[in-house]
């Protein structure tokens, strides 16, 4: 080996040394500290909206709570290549309040968005209308709620069905 190829050769090893430890560190030349606690899945405002919801869904449905909106949507079969990603990507990090799917084949039939003051801001309003029109696309009907104290059983349940027979017709 000639005196090119030896040096080559010593800066592929220092290379791999340096890949190898950032690799194992997470990047930061030490290994990262894993320390999480749990949370509740809802604040205390969804909780009690959550309890009311389920006592109006009606047999043959149940309220999943949370789910991201690519676990309820998928890009359309028609996109491709960089564009499905893109679009998958748009969905992947947010997701939904509450959706109401039935028991048999746990379809989503309706969204359920509980909007607090929160959504009043121009980001939680651009967000609002991208989940809005992503259902719209999706033929799955969306019901926003007004975030409240206290809400009435039968306002929802009457919301909620007139939402459920839209999915149908």
């Amino acid at each position: 080996m000639d005196s090119n190829q030896i040096f080559l050769l010593g800066v592929m090893v220092v290379l791999l040394v340096i890949a190898k430890k950032l690799g194992a560190s997470g990047g930061s030349g030490r290994r990262a500290r894993i320390d999480y606690v749990h949370k509740p899945l809802l604040t205390p405002a969804e909780r009690s909206f959550f309890g009311v919801l389920q006592s109006v869904v009606p047999p043959g449905y149940f309220v999943a709570i949370k789910p991201r909106m690519a676990d309820v949507l998928d890009p359309s079969p028609k996109l491709r290549g960089r564009v499905r990603h893109a679009t998958f990507f748009r969905i992947s990090s947010k997701h939904f309040d509450f959706v109401v799917c039935e028991t048999g084949g746990f379809e989503p039939v309706v969204v359920i968005e509980l909007d607090d003051s929160s959504h009043n801001k121009s980001r939680a309003k651009a967000t609002d209308f991208f989940k809005d029109q992503s259902l719209a696309s999706a033929k799955l009907p969306i019901l926003r709620v007004k975030a409240a104290r206290s809400y009435v059983a039968a306002d929802l349940a009457a919301s909620l069905n007139q939402k459920v027979s839209e999915r149908f017709s």
